[in-house]
C-alpha cells in the first residue's frame, strides 16, 4: 500500500475514535486484509469446496509526501477519464508484490463519520477497496450482467412492446431504468462482505500464482476467463413457471458498446439471430450468441455479456435475458463441447433486496455462547428466512429456518463467528444479506493459511 502523508497522519489521529483498539493507518488496512481472508475461507460453493484458496497479507506500506502519487504513472491510453491514477496505479514499476493500491491525502474528505463501527462507514471498513483489489487480481464487475436503460452512461434498450421498454422497469437512483438483475451476488456485484460464486471460481484458477500481466487495477489479463464458452449450447425456452415453449419464434438481440463509457450496453431493435424452438422448446445457439465475431467483451467501451431474447408463441410475446456467465459456469463444470441451459421468459423483474442484520452489532463480543441473531426486511413476497452460521473457523452451516413473520433466531456460537440471512421469495430467487461477524466466548481465530507459489504461469483448470 502506498499512502500519502496526510492520509497516514489523519488515520493516526482519528482511528482511536472508533474505540476498537485501532490507532493507525496500519490498523485500518490490516482490518481490510483480515476481512478478505475471512471472506476467502467462507466462499464455499459446489465448485469451491475449500473456499478461495489464496490468503492475503500486507508486504509493505510506503509513506510518501502529499501529491506524490502516482510515483510512476501509467500512460492514460484506452482507459476511463481519470484512470489510471494515484489509487489504481500508485507505482507501475513496483513488481515486488502481487497487488498494490494507493491512498492520496485528498481521500480523507470521504471520512465524515469517525466513530461508528459499521461496514457502511468507510472509516471503519471501505468495502469498495476489497472490490477494487479484486479487479487488480483480474476479476470483472459481475453487476455488468445487469441491463439498464436511460442511464447517464449512454446505455439504452431501444426494444419496446406497446411503447414500453422490454420486461418492464424499476427506477434506480441515478442509474436509469433497470430491466434485468443478475442473480450472481457478492463482492464483484457491489456487496462487499462475501465473495460471489463466479469470482471465487476464477480466483482459484490462479491460486498461488504471481501476478503476470499487472498487479494494479486493471491488469491486462482482467477477465481472461470470459471467453471460456462451450462449443455448442442448447437453450430450453421456458415460461416463468418452468413449462417449455415449443414451436415458438426466437429473436436474440446482442449488445454493443457505447464509446467513452464503461461496460455500457446498447441494444437496437434489429434481431441478430432469428431461430425457432422444436417440439421440446429447445433451440441451438452455437458457441457465442452474444456477438457477431464470437468474442465476449466486458470493459471500457462496452459490454456484450447479456443478450435479450424475445420469444413469440401464438401472438403472445415474452422476454428473457441470456447471460454469458452461465455459459462460463457450464464450461468450467467440464462441458467444453456441449451444454444445456434453461432460459425463463416473462419472469418478473427481481431486485436483489436483502435483509438488514441488526444484532449482534458488527464485530461485537457477546457475553455468552448462546446468541440471539435478529434482522429486518428482505424485500417483497417473502416466504421465509434461512440463517447461516460459521463459528470457530468451521464451514458455514444452516443454523435454522424460520417463517416470514419471524426475524430472530437463537444460535450457539464459539469464538469468531460469521452469519448471514437468506431471504426466500415466492416469485424470485433467494436473496442473501451481507455477512457480519461477532465473537463469542471460547475458540480462537483460525490461523492464516498461505498457499505456496506454484509456477510463474497460471494453469487453466476446468472444474469436474
Amino acid at each position: 500500500f502506498y499512502v500519502e502523508q496526510g492520509m497516514y497522519d489523519f488515520m493516526r489521529l482519528h482511528q482511536p475514535s472508533l474505540g476498537v483498539g485501532a490507532n493507525s493507518f496500519e490498523d485500518w488496512v490490516e482490518r481490510h486484509v483480515d476481512r478478505m481472508n475471512e471472506m476467502a475461507a467462507l466462499a464455499i460453493y459446489p465448485e469451491t469446496p475449500h473456499g478461495v484458496l489464496d490468503r492475503f497479507r500486507i508486504d509493505e506500506i510506503v509513506v510518501v509526501p502529499d501529491g506524490a502519487l502516482p510515483l510512476v504513472p501509467l500512460p492514460n491510453e484506452g482507459q476511463m477519464d481519470g484512470q489510471p491514477n494515484g489509487s489504481t496505479t500508485p507505482n507501475k514499476d513496483d513488481r515486488s508484490v502481487d497487488l498494490q493500491w494507493g491512498f492520496p491525502s485528498a481521500q480523507t474528505a470521504y471520512f465524515t463519520d469517525l466513530t461508528t463501527v459499521s461496514d457502511q462507514n468507510p472509516f471503519y471498513l471501505t468495502g469498495s477497496l476489497i472490490h477494487e483489489l479484486g479487479h487488480a487480481r483480474y476479476l470483472v464487475d459481475v453487476y455488468g450482467w445487469d441491463v439498464w436503460t436511460g442511464g447517464s452512461d449512454g446505455s439504452q434498450v431501444a426494444i419496446t412492446e406497446d411503447g414500453a421498454p422490454v420486461a418492464g422497469s424499476a427506477l434506480m437512483p441515478s442509474s436509469g431504468q433497470y430491466v434485468h438483475f443478475t442473480t450472481e451476488q457478492g463482492l464483484m456485484n457491489q456487496d462487499y462482505s462475501f465473495f460471489d460464486r463466479y469470482s471465487a471460481i476464477v480466483l482459484n484458477f490462479i491460486a498461488g500464482h504471481r501476478a503476470i500481466e499487472g498487479n494494479f487495477n486493471d491488469p491486462d489479463n482482467e477477465g481472461s476467463f470470459l471467453n471460456d464458452l462451450p462449443a455448442q449450447n442448447r437453450l430450453t425456452i421456458r415460461t416463468a413457471g418452468g413449462l417449455p415453449i415449443p414451436d415458438a419464434d426466437v429473436r436474440i438481440y446482442q449488445a454493443t458498446g457505447v464509446a467513452g463509457h464503461f461496460i455500457t450496453k446498447y441494444y437496437d431493435d434489429v434481431p441478430d439471430l432469428q431461430l425457432h424452438t422444436d417440439a421440446k422448446g429447445q433451440v441451438l445457439v452455437g458457441r457465442c450468441p452474444f456477438s457477431a465475431d464470437g468474442r465476449i467483451v466486458h470493459h471500457f467501451g462496452g459490454s456484450n455479456v447479456t443478450a435479450i431474447v424475445r420469444v413469440e408463441k401464438d401472438g403472445a410475446v415474452s422476454y428473457g435475458f441470456l447471460e454469458s456467465r452461465i455459459f462460463n459456469l457450464a464450461f468450467w463444470a467440464g462441458h467444453a463441447d456441449f451444454a444445456d441451459h434453461d432460459l425463463f421468459v416473462g419472469a418478473p423483474l427481481c431486485f436483489p433486496a436483502r435483509a438488514a442484520l441488526l444484532s449482534p452489532a458488527l464485530d461485537a463480543t457477546t457475553p455468552t455462547r448462546v446468541v440471539t441473531l435478529s434482522w429486518s426486511g428482505g424485500g417483497q413476497d417473502i416466504t421465509g428466512y434461512r440463517v447461516w452460521l460459521s463459528s470457530a473457523g468451521s464451514p458455514a452451516r444452516l443454523a435454522g429456518e424460520v417463517s416470514a413473520q419471524t426475524r430472530s433466531l437463537d444460535v450457539e456460537a464459539q469464538g469468531r463467528a460469521a452469519w448471514w440471512v437468506e431471504t426466500k421469495h415466492a416469485l424470485c430467487p433467494p436473496s442473501r444479506s451481507q455477512t457480519e461477524f461477532f465473537t463469542a466466548p471460547g475458540g480462537s481465530r483460525p490461523p492464516l493459511r498461505v498457499v505456496p507459489v506454484l509456477s510463474p504461469e497460471p494453469s487453466r483448470i476446468a472444474h469436474p
